[in-house]
């Protein structure tokens, strides 16, 4: 949120989660200045340390929580604002936030979009179905895509796609994406030193999907996709222990599309995938169109999400499918009926 703040022309929409957004709430609650709930000690004890605070007095006096500093966006005519929030939520306040994001947004129809969580504490994050997250994203995509006056086929394209695939599932996808453009792909993240190397995914014999080495599919191998022939640029970015670090990503790289495979981790658990473009480029669109189309030709869709052949017996067999396996609670999980009980 401070980032979203201090960059409302780069924001178009943001969602919180039970979100708590001023420390003074929690952990600060325990202590005798704030009174704002039940709080913890152990914790305040850490964030003093961590944002180099001399007391109690300096963190209370701290103006840059993001409950200070909302102003910009409720300026934003175009800034949109989804929350959820559980209805037994004591130790921190959440409510400002909450009527902050359903009053600043409102002079403009479908600003805001508040998701009730009856009966539950501040822990688990998530939602069982997250369709009416999705939805809201869509929403705010597409009205800005309408506002900015695009062609009736540009405002109807999709941007991105969420779906669950084993490697066999998704390799006849890379083949058939490889099949009509010649595309390659880049593996994201900070280096430590300028260079990068790009490669065929599904037809390049040295390379293939590797596994999931985390619980989180956000932390898994993310690659760069584009154009053969494109050159990939590096973005230096602030050093790391003195060191100088550069990264691959797509605010140097705009003609370009995000893949992020997922993939089986542990014993039962397989986790998301998504590619996924932030720009509209001639390039980004038509790359991100080639994998819709051939995600959607190979998938078949259940919820929010795009279920490869594989990955839909898993799901059947009693296989977790989630975004995260130990953060991301079984109530989240995929499911044919997101109404049915957890296994």
């Amino acid at each position: 949120m401070n980032w979203a703040a201090a960059h409302p022309e780069w924001t178009l929409a943001v969602y919180l989660d039970n979100a708590v957004c001023d420390f003074k709430s929690w952990p600060g609650g325990a202590r005798q200045e704030t009174r704002q709930g039940a709080g913890s000690d152990g914790e305040w004890k850490k964030l003093l340390a961590a944002y180099d605070f001399k007391g109690d007095d300096d963190a209370i006096a701290y103006k840059l929580n993001p409950v200070d500093n909302l102003a910009p966006l409720a300026k934003a005519r175009r800034f949109r604002c989804c929350s959820s929030t559980a209805t037994k939520t004591k130790w921190c306040r959440t409510r400002r936030i909450r009527n902050w994001s359903t009053t600043a947004t409102r002079p403009s129809a479908g600003r805001s979009r508040r998701v009730v969580k009856p009966g539950q504490d501040h822990h688990p994050h998530g939602l069982k179905d997250v369709a009416p997250v999705v939805a809201f994203f869509h929403r705010c995509t597409r009205a800005e895509e309408v506002k900015g006056g695009e062609a009736k086929a540009e405002r109807r394209q999709h941007r991105m796609a969420f779906f669950y695939a084993t490697a066999d599932d998704l390799l006849p996808v890379l083949l058939s994406v490889e099949a009509r453009h010649s595309v390659v792909y880049t593996l994201k993240g900070p280096y430590l030193r300028a260079e990068s190397g790009s490669f065929p995914l599904g037809s390049g014999s040295a390379h293939s999907l590797p596994p999931q080495p985390y619980e989180s599919s956000v932390c898994g191998p993310t690659y760069l996709v584009t154009e053969a022939g494109t050159d990939v640029i590096l973005r230096p970015v602030t050093p790391y222990e003195g060191k100088d670090r550069w990264a691959i990503d797509q605010l140097a790289n705009p003609d370009s599309t995000v893949l992020r495979h997922g993939g089986l981790f542990g014993e039962n658990i397989l986790l998301a995938g998504e590619i996924r473009t932030a720009y509209k480029t001639k390039v980004a669109t038509r790359l991100q169109r080639a994998f819709d189309t051939e995600i959607r030709k190979h998938f078949v869709k259940i919820g929010a999400y795009y279920v490869g052949p594989a990955a839909e017996v898993l799901l059947d067999s009693g296989y977790r499918l989630t975004a995260a396996a130990e953060q991301s609670p079984s109530a989240s999980d995929l499911r044919r009926n997101p109404s049915e009980p957890e296994a």
